[in-house]
């Protein structure tokens, strides 16, 4: 089975739903490696082209996976598209506290969503 890339479900993305337009992007299953580059690209910039996140946040990685989760569906199976992206914070003003002595440590977190794909 190939792997289709979305092209009009780009524009509905925004910060909050980054992982999950990323996810949405991969229409059918397959080998989803290869678009790793075009998924960071979703989560990190808005359909415009401007990136969503302020400069004290930063998209480490972006991972995309592809499973098949069997059931009682219609064809046996549902294929799920994921994708996780690492991301670390810089705490806001952690210049001002080290003046008095305290350290704001950035912080790594993951957000991943998942989306059923549907298609042919």
């Amino acid at each position: 089975m190939g792997l289709s890339v979305g092209s009009g479900r780009r524009a509905r993305c925004d910060a909050v739903s980054g992982a999950d337009c990323a996810a949405r992007y991969l229409h059918l299953g397959g080998a989803v490696a290869g678009y790793t580059t075009q998924l960071t690209g979703i989560v990190r910039n808005s359909s415009s082209g401007t990136t969503l996140f302020p400069n004290g946040i930063t998209v480490n990685s972006v991972i995309p996976t592809y499973s098949c989760i069997a059931g009682d569906y219609r064809k046996g199976i549902a294929p799920i598209a994921q994708v996780s992206a690492e991301i670390t914070i810089t705490m806001p003003f952690s210049g001002f506290f080290a003046v008095a002595g305290y350290t704001l440590n950035d912080v790594t977190t993951t957000v991943t969503d998942q989306s059923r794909i549907f298609g042919s």
